[in-house]
């Protein structure tokens, strides 16, 4: 019993004396706080972070006139968030070597941990949404449509045309993932229930694991870190790898017997076989572990973007016959493999707005424009924060603004398709993957997400699709699907229900 005594109170004493000099650190960092300061208090404005980060952001947001700097405790740091397009610019501006994005990533996922240290030493696999799945979409759309077409018709079952109350999450989530895994696995993987559980599962290991590394002073992570990397990292790869082992060798005998004139799979093993550096990253355990790793990057902004697209066009089922007009006169009733192209897809112009409107409204957290500053960074007004600062912009409240945005808060699916038609000369600045200060969705400057035109084509596909082929409404009385926030990240409603039928013949 003694020593049970003993070993609690060094644990105790080890956690006080790593909290305090947590806070030394802290307090390098000077800037209007939001919530408390203290040693200890600052920990409950973390904890109110949990649940309502959006109310916090917005507090500091208003705090400082929507043009400067603020910071917000989280559990193990100052998270410094800028405001105003001078900040913005000022981050815009700095190189990769200064503020990294990458690297604040890795820092808020616990990436040594949650993914491993040698994903975070080389991070190759990333090339691959650099160039593959971006320099030429089309050669990839004709499998793309027909994982569309088999994965709706299955996930979305003839019920005949009368209106079904639905809970259509998880349907439309699985349909994004497939879609996507199509074109990164290929069949009959991007068909197998148990491979997407098991991304799904990963999925949900990062962000647990990070939430539970983070609880704990920096001092303790790496004990805390390991110990998760050990028992959970460890026990995804080995599920990925049942999966995938076969396809990987499979993939690797056949680009060893590969003719010089032929040419090779275009899809993510081969591209990954191609990448691979010599030695332990060319292993079958490697390559498995990386296709894990796309997937998580590939899907989950784009699945949750699908979703919020469908609860706007159930709470304002006006857009329908409008959205649809547009897709029959440019592409047809349905999907036709020889006219179906990426050039006819873009000059959906009502689709393009009606998504990024819905992304605007929902698919952003608290938080974007994610960075690290790897060495001392001052801002034009003169602030200097310290190497390992972690800073972002105000994604919702800059979205929600109504000097950039009239209206901020009200949908309006052809914001964007006006704005085209108003500025000609200008008009891939409105179209769903470009960006600039005031709509953060994939970033800014030079770091903006290398995947996100390979993204727009997944959500624009299925939704499509889901125009053409269905209905949507509301159930009356109810309102539109209330997203849900975890931490500063926004999701849409898990549990929402809505009223979906097959469409009805004019």
């Amino acid at each position: 019993m003694g020593w049970f005594i003993s070993c609690g109170f060094v644990l105790v004493l080890l956690y006080s004396v790593s909290v305090w000099y947590q806070y030394r650190c802290r307090r390098q960092i000077d800037l209007p706080a939001i919530g408390y300061e203290g040693l200890w208090s600052s920990y409950w404005t973390a904890f109110r972070c949990v649940r309502h980060a959006k109310s916090l952001f917005n507090e500091g947001y208003l705090r400082v006139n929507k043009n400067g700097l603020f910071k917000i405790p989280l559990w193990d740091r100052w998270f410094v968030v800028a405001a105003g397009d001078k900040y913005l610019s000022d981050i815009k501006a700095a190189s990769d070597t200064v503020l990294s994005m990458m690297d604040g990533a890795m820092e808020l996922l616990k990436g040594e941990y949650t993914l491993g240290p040698q994903f975070i030493s080389n991070q190759y696999h990333l090339a691959i949404f650099r160039t593959m799945l971006s320099k030429d979409l089309n050669t990839l759309l004709p499998e793309l449509l027909d994982e569309v077409f088999h994965a709706t018709l299955e996930l979305f079952p003839e019920q005949g045309h009368e209106w079904n109350l639905v809970c259509v999450h998880d349907a439309l989530r699985a349909l994004s993932v497939r879609v996507s895994s199509r074109i990164l696995v290929g069949l009959p993987l991007c068909r197998n229930k148990e491979y997407h559980r098991t991304n799904v599962q990963f999925a949900h290991s990062v962000m647990f694991g990070a939430s539970l590394i983070s609880f704990f002073p920096r001092p303790l992570q790496s004990i805390v870190g390991k110990l998760y990397h050990r028992f959970s990292t460890t026990r995804h790869r080995n599920n990925i790898l049942k999966h995938v082992s076969k396809a990987i060798e499979d993939r690797r005998l056949e680009l060893e017997q590969l003719e010089p004139n032929e040419s090779k799979p275009n899809e993510l093993i081969s591209w990954l076989l191609d990448l691979a550096p010599p030695g332990l990253e060319r292993e079958t355990a490697s390559i498995a572990f990386r296709i894990l790793l796309t997937n998580f990057s590939a899907n989950h902004a784009t699945s949750g973007a699908l979703i919020s697209a469908v609860y706007c066009l159930a709470a304002e089922p006006r857009y329908i016959k409008e959205l649809r007009d547009e897709i029959e006169s440019i592409l047809g009733s349905g999907i036709e493999y020889d006219t179906w192209n990426l050039k006819a897809i873009d000059r959906c112009e009502k689709l393009d707005s009606f998504l990024k409107e819905s992304i605007r409204l929902h698919g952003v957290g608290a938080f974007s424009v994610l960075r690290k500053a790897l060495t001392h960074f001052r801002f034009s007004d003169g602030t200097v924060l310290p190497p390992g600062t972690i800073i972002s912009a105000c994604g919702t409240n800059i979205h929600l603004d109504e000097d950039n945005y009239p209206d901020a808060h009200t949908f309006d699916g052809l914001r964007f398709y006006k704005l085209r038609q108003q500025e000609p000369s200008a008009t891939r600045k409105h179209t769903l993957a470009s960006g600039d200060d005031h709509f953060l969705a994939f970033g800014i400057g030079k770091s903006m997400c290398p995947g996100r035109f390979f993204a727009s084509m997944v959500m624009k596909c299925n939704f499509i699709n889901l125009i053409l082929n269905y209905d949507f409404d509301l159930e009356e009385g109810t309102g539109e699907p209330v997203d849900e926030w975890l931490g500063p990240i926004s999701l849409p409603s898990s549990k929402a229900k809505i009223l979906v039928r097959r469409r009805v013949p004019a």
